[in-house]
């Protein structure tokens, strides 16, 4: 809550303050979360070097701890991401775009096709399915035709 109300330096103490916690009750899982929320705070703070290393700690007790699965995935994947793209783009890692409008274009026709922009599901005529109505009898359609 404190990252969103902008108050990164408390968030940053109170973010380490639940590592020790999380440590100390041995539970797995809140190891690792409370390592991403720490790694969070710290990238939002602008220290990406130990940002960095604390996502590298999660990591290494997510493959520990479910090895089929040893990526930081759902919450802590995606504040690990932020990370990763944060460095991508600030770092001249990847090339970004400065212009919106042409970016914007060469989406809209990859994406949609000559067609752009799509008609409007709502017009008349249309079901609201994508492919039309459900043949008669599929179990899918539960008889709402």
């Amino acid at each position: 809550m404190e990252l969103t109300l902008g108050r990164v330096a408390a968030a940053t103490a109170d973010a380490e303050r639940s590592v020790g916690f999380a440590d100390r009750s041995g539970d797995g899982f809140w190891r690792m979360a409370s390592r991403t929320k720490h790694a969070d705070a710290l990238h939002q703070a602008g220290q990406r070097a130990a940002a960095r290393e604390r996502f590298a700690e999660a990591e290494a007790m997510q493959a520990q701890r479910q090895p089929a699965y040893p990526r930081l995935y759902s919450l802590q994947g995606f504040r690990y991401a932020d990370l990763l793209l944060a460095e991508a783009e600030g770092g001249g890692l990847g090339r970004v775009d400065k212009a919106p409008g042409r970016r914007r274009n060469r989406e809209r026709s990859v994406v949609a096709g000559p067609e752009w922009p799509r008609p409007r599901r709502d017009a008349p005529g249309r079901t609201g399915r994508p492919h039309g109505p459900l043949p008669a009898g599929d179990p899918a359609g539960g008889g709402m035709d």
